[in-house]
């Protein structure tokens, strides 16, 4: 099993389907483990701009929810273990550096659980101007 902390595309703008396509050529080379298998979270470079439907990019392409499986070829019944979807309004955090932590059981039979915790710090900034 894999978290993937986001940025999947590199560009300074919103990325495109041939982005997409590139990261579904990528998850289809796997050997040892399915797409299933990997956890995903968007990065800054993988989000919409403000006038195209929210994070459209993502959900098509990546998929963490399993709602596009014509383009991702994910399939949500076959993962390990449910999604956990959740939403962080910065509006009123504090200004400064916070720490996330995901941490995952391990399936049955696993042995390999060093990757099965990870540990984010995330800065959140005041307005630009």
């Amino acid at each position: 099993m894999a978290l993937h902390l986001g940025d999947f595309s590199g560009n300074q703008g919103s990325p495109k389907d041939d982005e997409g396509k590139e990261v579904i050529r990528q998850f289809a080379a796997l050997k040892r483990h399915r797409r299933e298998q990997f956890y995903c979270l968007a990065g800054n470079h993988d989000a919409s701009w403000a006038d195209e439907p929210t994070q459209w990019w993502f959900r098509k392409w990546v998929d963490p929810t399993g709602e596009n499986p014509e383009f991702s070829g994910v399939d949500a019944r076959r993962r390990p273990y449910p999604v956990i979807t959740f939403t962080w309004d910065t509006t009123n955090a504090s200004i400064g550096r916070h720490t996330l932590k995901v941490e995952i059981p391990p399936v049955p039979g696993e042995q390999n659980t060093v990757d099965n915790i990870k540990t984010v710090t995330i800065e959140v900034k005041g307005p630009s101007k």
